[in-house]
């Protein structure tokens, strides 16, 4: 059995966040975490490879739709995930319907819930800091495009796309700096 296998049927979690692995484990079983450091680089890459396979699945349900993969694959949970990965047809033909509830949600104003949380801590932001008038939230820093949720205070809010080529978080900090201590908006 697998290391991702064995967290899983133990009812824990493992995920990647760029080099790093991240882990939820039931408190019986810690022994899965020398297991996990020992073959860290094997389960990165078979992580890696998974998400590779559902970003190609999510690509197709997307075709066609107002809506980025990456936005479908972040409203996707783990259950979601290995339904799709495991191929069936019918699982396909569910990721289509929910990639098309997503694009019609977003088309009519109506937030996904992945976004409208987000936002929503966006909000808060503002509302502490009145002379702040941009926030903005990395919501996928390892995908490609980057997906930036911002909020510009009385105006709404924009999930702004930027290529991983083209992706710096110290410039996007001093643009949002920059933004909010300028005298004109734009």
């Amino acid at each position: 059995m697998s290391a991702l296998a064995e967290v899983a049927a133990a009812g824990g979690r493992v995920w990647a966040e760029g080099d790093k692995l991240k882990y939820r484990l039931p408190k019986d079983r810690a022994d899965l975490l020398a297991e996990l450091r020992e073959r860290k680089a094997e389960i990165l890459a078979e992580l890696r490879g998974k998400d590779a396979a559902l970003l190609a699945r999510c690509k197709t349900a997307c075709k066609g739709l107002s809506l980025w993969p990456e936005e479908l694959m972040a409203h996707l949970d783990d259950g979601d995930k290995t339904a799709i990965l495991s191929g069936d047809p019918a699982e396909l033909g569910a990721l289509r319907c929910m990639a098309e509830g997503l694009s019609e949600r977003l088309r009519t104003g109506t937030l996904p819930p992945h976004l409208h949380g987000a936002y929503k801590r966006l909000e808060q932001q503002l509302a502490e800091h009145p002379s702040q008038r941009f926030a903005c939230e990395v919501l996928t820093p390892d995908a490609d495009p980057v997906l930036v949720a911002v909020c510009v205070r009385g105006a709404g809010f924009a999930t702004l796309r930027i290529t991983r080529e083209r992706y710096d978080e110290g410039k996007l900090l001093e643009m949002v700096h920059r933004w909010n201590t300028r005298g004109d908006l734009l």
